[in-house]
């Protein structure tokens, strides 16, 4: 697999300035009436999490502070003990989670779903593919034959953890030398647009993030080229976290009322309509009909 260099470095110093930030605010700001959380980078980017944090702050004595980063680093703050709550998108991490007794309680707030996104010519010819195991295998038979090219996060975040269950779905491993796939070891904004300047690119992304990056003018020409399926299911948790296992110093109390907040229907109505252009990006989980996935 190809890792860039220079873009693991820059995305190294952008992610040590903010966690430093992160821990330097939580050090001088130790206060009880402080709630501090990690969360899916997607949740910031499309302008959900402060719309809900303002509406919430209206009413509460408590004052929430984020860090947003991938699902798999938002996790590992909560194993660290450095935040009270975390808001993910990786369920199989946010259940193993569960189960070594980090977390006490997980509640699937939203949804969306992923999409495909690809150069308008769409070279791998996918957007007439019937199922995304389809997909991904016409990416990996033009990957191979010269025809695109793959970018992956690669950075344990929850699309990035969607993407490699798909792959492994169909018992495809990448090989380490090839030269189509790409780790960006980036953010979902950073990828889409490093994936936008090659002409053969595809990647895999939450639509809400796309939808911000469209309203921007930021993409010249990624289109969405496969999607609706319920395969790409893509479900928004929050984590209440065990004090007993992580510190009795954890806000619990502060993350269970955000928390209670996030479930009302005040902010469910919220969800439903904050729209990006024509894009609903997030969907409250009231609104899905498939009970199994509280299960």
């Amino acid at each position: 697999m190809k890792f860039e260099k220079s873009t693991a470095i820059f995305f190294s110093v952008i992610l040590i300035s903010s966690l430093t930030s992160f821990f330097i605010l939580q050090t001088q700001t130790n206060n009880s009436n402080q709630v501090f959380l990690s969360t899916s980078t997607s949740i910031e980017n499309t302008g959900l999490l402060d719309l809900l944090i303002t509406e919430y702050e209206k009413f509460s004595d408590y004052i929430i502070k984020y860090t947003a980063i991938g699902s798999g680093a938002a996790i590992q703050l909560a194993i660290d003990g450095e935040v009270d709550g975390v808001i993910s998108h990786a369920p199989n991490l946010e259940i193993d989670l569960l189960d070594q007794g980090i977390a006490n309680n997980r509640e699937i707030l939203w949804y969306n779903y992923f999409v495909i996104i690809g150069p308008s010519n769409d070279p791998a010819n996918i957007s007439n593919s019937k199922t995304i195991s389809e997909v991904f295998q016409k990416l990996e038979e033009t990957g191979n034959n010269g025809q695109s090219n793959f970018y992956s996060r690669g950075d344990s975040s929850g699309t990035h953890q969607k993407e490699l269950s798909i792959w492994s779905d169909l018992n495809i491993t990448i090989p380490n030398n090839s030269d189509w796939y790409y780790e960006t070891g980036t953010g979902m904004s950073s990828t889409i647009i490093t994936t936008n300047n090659d002409e053969k690119g595809y990647t895999i992304s939450d639509i809400g993030t796309y939808a911000k990056l469209i309203s921007n003018n930021v993409l010249t020409s990624m289109n969405i080229l496969y999607e609706n399926d319920n395969n790409l299911f893509n479900p928004y948790s929050f984590l209440t976290l065990n004090p007993e296992k992580i510190s009795s110093s954890l806000n619990i109390e502060g993350a269970n009322d955000f928390l209670n907040f996030l479930k009302s229907k005040q902010c469910q109505d919220l969800v439903r309509s904050f729209k990006i252009s024509s894009f609903q990006l997030f969907i409250p989980i009231s609104d899905y009909n498939d009970t199994s996935i509280f299960s």
